[in-house]
């Protein structure tokens, strides 16, 4: 009861002279807006230059969200955070964006992020050296006249299709497509697609 329902708001605990500790439900009070905007007094959170963050009106949304890019550091009446070059980049890792981390805090923060602070978590974003990946297959037709039947032929998959010209069409796979769906795919309209060995070399 004093954890996550006490920082929420759930609750209100205290301790009773003489007798012990208490739990009860605060007063009912307008509902405040939702994550997406302020509060009824002030900013939810305030953020140091050294990147400290202080939040005064926690919500499951707003807790989750800073535990993404930021380290607790207590869990109080005024949960406090430390954003650093580790924490943002456990966020790069799980497909985060440091403007995505900007943006949060800016709207929380009801402005501006204090001096500096946004040149540092974008120079953390740099330092990560994140190389983005994504899968795609190669088609390359023996007539070079098959190209647009080609991309008839995926187009129910919904793919983006690049022609790449004498590198032949790139295909990008989604989480939900797979090399094998293209290739039943060109099957079904004719084609016979045949598997080959890409070959090794410099730089193109």
């Amino acid at each position: 009861l004093a954890g996550a329902l006490r920082w929420f708001g759930v609750v209100e605990t205290g301790i009773v002279p003489g007798k012990s500790a208490v739990v009860r439900r605060p007063p009912t009070e307008t509902p405040a807006p939702d994550d997406a905007g302020g509060t009824r007094q002030g900013a939810p959170l305030t953020i140091a230059a050294d990147g400290e963050i202080a939040l005064a009106t926690p919500s499951p949304v707003r807790v989750w969200a800073l535990l993404t890019f930021a380290d607790p550091i207590a869990f109080e009446r005024v949960c406090r955070y430390r954003l650093s070059a580790a924490s943002l980049a456990r966020a790069l890792a799980a497909g985060f964006d440091s403007d995505q981390v900007v943006a949060f805090l800016r709207r929380q923060a009801g402005g501006a992020l204090p001096d500096g602070l946004e040149d540092r978590i974008a120079a953390w974003a740099r330092g990560y050296r994140r190389v983005r990946l994504r899968r795609a297959l190669i088609v390359v037709p023996d007539d070079d006249a098959e190209r647009a039947a080609v991309f008839d032929a995926l187009a129910p998959l919904g793919l983006v299709v690049r022609d790449h010209g004498d590198a032949g069409l790139v295909v990008e796979l989604t989480d939900d497509a797979t090399d094998r769906e293209v290739e039943s795919l060109l099957h079904a309209v004719g084609f016979a697609p045949q598997w080959i060995a890409a070959t090794r070399g410099g730089r193109t």
